[in-house]
Formats: structure tokens, sequence, C-alpha cells
């Protein structure tokens, strides 16, 4: 899967939706040029109850920047977002279960080109 295909609207909606049901290894490139691999989620059952958004996000009157989308870093346990065009690399696991628990699992890894 080329890069062109995940910045898309459609690319967008797709990587959104499969982040709203699991976890998801987003590779990408930082705004310093350093490559950063973040386990990361929408999914509200996996974000604890004291870090989840206090509003919904179509009651935000933020204005909202479309080349960029905010997630749940697991690990850093916190939000941190990136830039869909740095997007190198997505995996995800078919079976829906925790991408730390792989061992023996379908795990698809896309690498995404320039």
């Amino acid at each position: 899967m080329e890069n062109s295909q995940i910045n898309t609207p459609e690319g967008r909606e797709w990587l959104t939706t499969l982040l709203r049901e699991q976890q998801v290894i987003v590779t990408f490139n930082k705004k310093d040029g350093d490559q950063r691999i973040m386990t990361c989620t929408l999914n509200q059952d996996l974000i604890p109850e004291n870090k989840k958004p206090k509003t919904k996000p179509e009651d935000d009157n933020k204005k909202k920047n479309e080349n960029v989308l905010a997630v749940y870093d697991i690990n850093a346990e916190g939000w941190r977002s990136f830039t869909w065009a740095n997007v190198t690399n997505i995996e995800f696991s078919l079976d829906n279960e925790d991408l730390a628990e792989q061992e023996g699992k379908l795990v698809y890894s896309g690498a995404l080109l320039k």
C-alpha cells in the first residue's frame, strides 16, 4: 500500500475506522525527520477513563486540522498525533486481539512507500 493510498479521504477513513476498533502500530516520520513507531488506538474501551476526551469530536468548536490525526498512544499513555502524509507503515491484527500478543497469530503489516 503506497502512502498516497492512506493519505486520501478513503484511506484516512479506513485507518480511522480501524483505530476505532483496535490498536494499530503506526510508523511515521516526525517533523524533525526521526522515525516513530507508535502503538495507538481510538477505541474507547482501550483508553483509560481519565484519558478519554471530555467532549465528543462533533461537539468540539475547535478548528480541526485535516492533515493530522490525534490518537491515544498505548505505550506513552497519552494523546499524540501524526501527520497523514508522513505515515510509512501500519500493522494490525486480523483477529482484533492485542498486538503485543501476536505470536502465532496472523498480523498484517503494510509498508507505505512514498
